[in-house]
């Protein structure tokens, strides 16, 4: 991530997800049943995982889709 860049957005310049992005885009268009249609994205904080949610969100909105986004933030939060 350049340093001007804002956690969550975007970056200027994207590096090594066209891959991602072009087999969840077939997956999408291929239907039930394609491996891809179901991912799991880990990692170190600040390697860009919200962004790539985003991106692949952005993605399926343009292909028809509905979007849904939850969060498991709660559940780690105490009581």
């Amino acid at each position: 991530m350049l340093s001007d860049d804002v956690p969550g957005t975007s970056p200027k310049i994207w590096a090594g997800r066209a891959t991602v992005l072009s087999e969840f885009s077939t997956a999408l268009e291929s239907g039930p049943g394609h491996p891809n249609r179901s991912l799991t994205i880990s990692g170190s904080r600040g390697i860009g995982k919200t962004v790539l949610l985003t991106e692949l969100e952005d993605l399926a909105r343009t292909q028809g889709w509905v979007v849904i986004r939850a969060s498991g933030a709660k559940a780690w939060q105490k009581h």
